[in-house]
This record gives structure tokens, sequence and C-alpha cells, in this order.
């Protein structure tokens, strides 16, 4: 139950200023396309981001982002107390979250087009 409430928080938290920070800032939602999350849709998916909504691909990226973070955090913090081994095992983590849920946003976007 500890790790459900801890994950809830961490991913509120960071969805929060996801949207403070990127989503409801025009400069910052603009820029999101030109983003790494944006190259990456575009050379592996062929999504067309002309034809997106900024504030929608923002929302989903901040959607993301928060998700990623928040398992990172809650699979290596709470579960290993070893800082070395923390940081060892965040790396692997975040790159095969990245991957899957960037994925399943190209595989998204692709078919919605």
């Amino acid at each position: 139950m500890e790790i459900v409430v801890s994950f809830v928080i961490s991913f509120s938290l960071i969805f929060i200023l996801y949207l403070i920070l990127v989503v409801f800032n025009k400069k910052a939602r603009k820029k999101l396309k030109t983003g790494i999350e944006a190259k990456f849709l575009k050379k592996v998916y062929k999504v067309s981001l002309s034809k997106i909504d900024d504030k929608k691909f923002a929302y989903r990226i901040a959607f993301n982002n928060s998700i990623i973070i928040a398992v990172t955090f809650c699979t290596t913090g709470l579960f290993f107390d070893n800082s070395i081994l923390q940081i060892l095992l965040s790396f692997p983590i975040l790159i095969l979250l990245i991957i899957f849920l960037y994925s399943l946003t190209g595989r998204y976007y692709t078919r919605h087009e």
C-alpha cells in the first residue's frame, strides 16, 4: 500500500509541475514539437506533428513523462537502499519505459491521423 501511495503522490506532483511549467506556458508548449520526444515520433512512427493540437500533445507528453519518472522513482527508491544500486537500475528502467510509452504514443498517433 505504501508503494501505491508514494506512486500516486509522486505522479501527481510531477504532473502538476509539468502542467504549470509546460502545458500552460505557450512558449514551452511550442518547444515540445521540436524536442526529443517529437523527433522520436517523427522518425520512428512518421507522425505529422503539424496535424496534432499543441495542447493535447503537451498533455500527452506530460502524462508520459510523469509516469516514467514516478515509476522509476518508486521502483528504485523504495525497493533499494543502496544509492549506487539505485542509480545503476534507474537507467535501464528509464530507457525501457521511454521506449514503451513513446512507442504506444506513436502507434496511437499513426492510427488516429
